[in-house]
Parts: C-alpha cells; structure tokens; sequence
C-alpha cells in the first residue's frame, strides 16, 4: 500500500501541490532544511518564513520520578533504559538501533531498550530482528502513549535515540526528553 500512496501523493503533487505552494501567501519551515526543499521544490523563496516547532513547556515543570514508568515495566532502577518514541517504520532507524543495542548487550547486560510508538505496518520485523538478536528480554514494547505518561516514560530513560534513515526535519520526541533532562542521540537525519 505504501507504493501507491506514494504514486498518489506524486500525482497529487505534480497537478496541485506546485501551484498551491507557489500561490500561497505564505509559507512556513521548521527548519533551513526545509526551506531549501522548498525551494527546489517551487523555484524560490520569497514567501517562506522559518517557524521552528517549539514545545509547550507547562507539562515538563513537574516531572514524575525516574521509577513510575519502570515499575509498570518491571524495569529496576540498575538497568539501563535506551528510549524510542515514534511510529515503528523502517524510516525510523529502529533497526539500527536494535543492532547498536546487540552489541551494547555484550558490554552492558543490564540494558533494556523500550519502544514506544503505533505500528506503520513494520512491527512484525521488529519482532523478527528482535528474535533474530536474541533480545528477547532486552527490549520492551509499549503501544503509543501520550502526556504524563509519556513524559514519564522520558523520565525513566538514560537516553532517548532517534536515528531516521530519511530526514526528520524536528524531532518533537526528541524535545521532549530534553526537557525531561534526558540525554538525546541522533543522527544527520
């Protein structure tokens, strides 16, 4: 289904999409990035504002203990918690992950990866590259999760990572465990 999604959206693209973003009044990009796409994409930029994503900073004043979301997970507070939060889809770099993690395993036993995130029709290969690796009892999954608890799910991590194989632009997931004062890996992406 992916492969016509993507036909659809560039048949969209070529008939509408151009002209809607060259007649537009204004438009907005996260990033410089993607002002440049902008304008490869309509041949200029007289119109586009930087508007970088920012976080409401009210839900991180009061932040919940470092054990809460371990309890629920039965991780104890020796372990390591490497953190992912977003969809499971092979544009995510999960895979990678899973790998960085085997071999932290070896040096580091005491590690558990968590995902947390809504499957994009990749969940499947997780679990076979997680059985694959032997890592069983290493990584936990966890359904998407919102608000306090994912921010107490930031809380618990020793570092979130995130490391797309397609440009992200802003990781709003990576902000937020900043704001958790949870170290954050990332990649060019």
């Amino acid at each position: 289904t992916r492969d016509w999604k993507s036909i659809f959206k560039n048949i969209y693209d070529s008939i509408y999409g151009k002209r809607i973003a060259r007649e537009a009044t204004f438009l907005f990009a996260q990033t410089d990035h993607e002002i440049e796409a902008y304008k490869q994409y309509i041949g200029s930029a007289n119109n586009i504002t930087l508007f970088p994503l920012a976080l409401d900073m009210k839900p991180f004043i009061k932040l919940p203990t470092k054990n809460s979301f371990r309890n629920k997970l039965n991780i104890s507070p020796q372990e390591k918690v490497v953190l992912f939060v977003g969809r499971f889809n092979p544009h995510k770099g999960i895979n990678t992950l899973l790998e960085s993690i085997a071999i932290l395993h070896k040096t580091i036993p005491r590690i558990k990866l968590v995902l947390i995130g809504r499957d994009d029709g990749y969940l499947s290969e997780i679990h076979n590259i997680v059985a694959t690796l032997h890592l069983e009892k290493t990584v936990c999954f966890s359904p998407p999760i919102f608000n306090n608890d994912v921010i107490a799910a930031y809380c618990a991590a020793d570092v979130f990572v995130i490391t797309p194989s397609h440009s992200e632009e802003t990781s709003l997931a990576s902000l937020a465990a900043l704001a958790c004062s949870c170290p954050v890996i990332v990649n060019e992406n």
